[in-house]
């Protein structure tokens, strides 16, 4: 457990101290505090589209933010060489992935939770009144860019390229928006091999349509129990997991 801590700690300070990370954290705080114009220009509950668009900024640079680290992070490590400096250490591949992810995962959620808690403290001095709800659509945008963390370090591991690992990864997100629609294409289907095709897209894509908290601007109650929700969330990232350790084993560095 402290080998996986390590690691996780080395990763987290390693981006932290990465210009570019410094630069999107700035640029995110910046757009965030702008919007608060948005107030003037809206006619009716201008608190909800300041909410609505600061929470969708948050995932949006969030997520820029989410795929350049996780995508690049192993293929860095290395060019860089530290990944030789970790592995000699009694770290285990199995170990040094876990704990990259886990790194990975401390900074969105930093930035999360971070940026989440200045907007609402702008919605606040806006005499914005608290709900629950708002607290629930970070903690969804969280999961859904936790998600893509796990994909983004198995296609860096994959891949030999950033671009190529950061292409996949931005595929996946944009994908697994339109899971339903996917779903829908399978069944119009006549070619069965076209059928099976979509299927599996369907099955193998993560479902961020049920992960879309912030987009429920009623804010009505979920599509799913939050218990099924959980136990969707950790099957998935594990099954991530295991495939990225399984080909990390087999890798030659």
């Amino acid at each position: 457990m402290k080998q996986l801590f390590s690691v996780a700690k080395f990763t987290v300070l390693q981006n932290i101290s990465n210009k570019m990370f410094k630069g999107f954290a700035m640029f995110a705080l910046f757009i965030i505090l702008v919007i608060v114009s948005l107030k003037d220009i809206a006619i009716y509950e201008s608190n909800t589209v300041i909410m609505d668009t600061g929470l969708a900024l948050i995932e949006f640079f969030v997520l820029i933010m989410t795929i350049f680290i996780s995508a690049s992070q192993f293929i860095k490590d290395k060019n860089e060489k530290s990944i030789y400096l970790i592995l000699t250490k009694p770290v285990s591949r199995g170990m040094y992935i876990t704990g990259t992810i886990f790194g990975i995962l401390a900074i969105i959620a930093l930035n999360v939770f971070s940026l989440g808690m200045i907007l609402m403290f702008v919605l606040l001095w806006q005499k914005w009144v608290f709900t629950n709800w708002f607290i629930y659509a970070l903690i969804f945008i969280f999961i859904k860019l936790g998600i893509l963390a796990f994909i983004g370090v198995m296609f860096s591991v994959l891949s030999y390229s950033i671009m190529s690992a950061n292409i996949f990864t931005i595929s996946i997100y944009v994908a697994a928006h339109g899971a339903t629609y996917i779903r829908d294409f399978a069944t119009k289907q006549t070619n069965v091999a076209v059928k099976w095709l979509f299927d599996i897209m369907y099955y193998v894509l993560p479902k961020y349509n049920i992960l879309n908290y912030r987009d429920i601007l009623s804010h009505e109650k979920l599509s799913y129990e939050p218990l099924t929700i959980s136990i969707y969330v950790v099957s998935y990232a594990l099954i991530i997991l295991i495939i990225t350790n399984l080909v990390f084993y087999k890798k030659k560095i």
